[in-house]
C-alpha cells in the first residue's frame, strides 16, 4: 500500500465540500491555478517574521528586529514572484505596499505588548513539523507544522499565531487545527503539550491621534487605538514625558476599553478530549480512503472565493469541467510560486 499523508487542510475540506477536496487536496488531483494568485504578504508575512523573533533570545527581541524580520520576507516574496511571473501591475504594487506597512505597524506594536508577557514562556522552537502514524491505518501519517512550542510555569504548550479581521476567543476550543496539533505533535515531539497558547492580532494598526487646528491631539473617543499608542503619541506631540491637562477622559477610557487590537488565550484541551479527536480522525480518513466515496459539490457562502468556482458550476450544470481544470489548472508542484 502507497503511503497517504493527511493533513489537517485535508480534513477541513473534505467536510467543507468533497468537490474541492478531489481537485485541490494532495491526497487526490493536488491541483492550483495556472495562475498563481499573489503571495499572502500579511498573514504568511507575519507568521514567518515571529518564527525568527521567537527564536532569538529574550533580551534581544526588539521592535526594529520583528519588523526587519518581516520586511526581509516581503522583499524575498516579492523577487520571487516578480521573477518567476513578471513585474507586478500597479494595483497590485499598491495593494503589496499597502500590506507591508500595514504588517511593518502590526508588529511594531505586537511587540510592546508582548514583550512583557512574553517574560513567562521559554520557546524552545518554531516552525516545528510533525509527522504521525494514524491508529488503525498502515502507512497512513498525519502531518502538520506547529508555529512553536516551549513550556511556562504550567508545562508545555504549542504557540499558535492568528491574524484576524476581529478577536473572537470563544470558537477556540473547538479548533480542529490546533486540535490535532496538540495530538499529534505530543505523539512525535513526544512532550506531553497542556494546552494551545493563542496569539491573536488583528489585521489592523492603532490609529494614532490626528492634530487639532488650534493646537493638541484629538480627544474623540471612537478613535480605535490603544491607551499605550495614544500615550506615546502625545509625548511625541510634546516632545516631553509630560503633556499638559485635559487628556484624562480620552486615557481613562482606552484603559478601561482595555487593548483590542491583541490577544493571548490559553485552551486546554483533556486526554480525553484528544483520544476523541483521535477517533474522529480515524473515522474521517476511513471516509477518505474508502473506495466507495462519493463525490459532490456543497455549496456555502465560502464558494464566491474557492479557486474551483468555474469547473464546480460546470460539473453541477454538466459542462465539461475536465477542460476547464486542464486549461486553467495545473499540479501543485509544477507551480513555481
Amino acid at each position: 500500500m502507497h503511503e497517504i499523508v493527511v493533513t489537517t487542510s485535508d480534513r477541513l475540506s473534505f467536510r467543507s465540500c468533497r468537490l474541492k477536496w478531489l481537485w485541490g487536496s494532495k491526497m487526490k488531483m493536488d491541483l492550483e491555478p495556472k495562475i498563481a494568485p499573489l503571495p499572502l504578504w500579511l498573514g504568511t508575512g507575519v507568521h514567518e517574521a515571529l518564527a525568527c523573533y521567537y527564536l532569538l533570545a529574550y533580551d534581544l527581541r526588539s521592535a526594529e528586529a520583528l519588523v526587519n524580520f518581516f520586511d526581509l520576507y516581503c522583499e524575498k516574496t516579492l523577487a520571487k514572484y516578480e521573477s518567476d511571473l513578471g513585474t507586478l501591475w500597479d494595483e497590485e504594487k499598491e495593494l503589496y505596499l499597502q500590506n507591508r506597512a500595514l504588517g511593518e505597524d502590526i508588529l511594531r506594536n505586537y511587540h510592546f505588548w508582548a514583550k512583557p508577557l512574553d517574560e513567562a514562556i521559554s520557546v524552545i522552537d518554531t516552525e516545528v513539523k510533525f509527522r504521525t502514524p494514524v491508529p488503525d491505518f498502515k502507512n497512513v501519517f498525519y502531518e502538520g507544522t506547529i508555529d512553536g512550542y516551549g513550556e511556562d510555569d504550567e508545562g508545555y504548550l504549542i504557540l499558535e499565531h492568528k491574524t484576524a479581521r476581529t478577536i473572537e476567543t470563544d470558537k477556540l476550543i473547538l479548533d480542529d487545527q490546533c486540535g490535532s496539533y496538540l495530538w499529534g505533535a505530543s505523539k512525535f515531539l513526544d512532550v506531553p503539550f497542556k494546552k494551545v497558547l493563542y496569539n491573536i492580532m488583528r489585521k489592523k494598526a492603532p490609529r494614532v491621534p490626528a492634530p487639532l487646528s488650534k493646537g493638541g491631539l484629538s480627544v474623540n473617543k471612537s478613535i480605535d487605538t490603544t491607551y499605550e499608542v495614544y500615550e506615546q503619541a502625545l509625548k511625541d506631540y510634546y516632545q516631553t514625558p509630560f503633556y499638559p491637562e485635559g487628556y484624562e477622559g480620552i486615557l481613562s477610557h482606552l484603559q478601561l476599553k482595555g487593548n483590542t487590537f491583541y490577544k493571548r488565550e490559553s485552551v486546554r484541551r483533556s486526554e480525553t478530549e484528544l483520544e476523541l479527536l483521535e477517533q474522529r480522525i480515524v473515522a474521517e480518513i476511513s471516509d477518505m480512503i474508502s473506495p466507495d466515496l462519493r463525490i459532490y459539490p456543497s455549496a456555502s457562502r465560502d464558494c464566491s472565493y474557492c479557486s474551483f468556482r468555474s469547473p464546480c458550476i460546470a460539473w453541477c450544470d454538466g459542462s465539461d469541467h475536465k477542460f476547464i481544470l486542464e486549461q486553467n489548472f495545473v499540479p501543485r508542484k509544477a507551480v513555481k510560486v
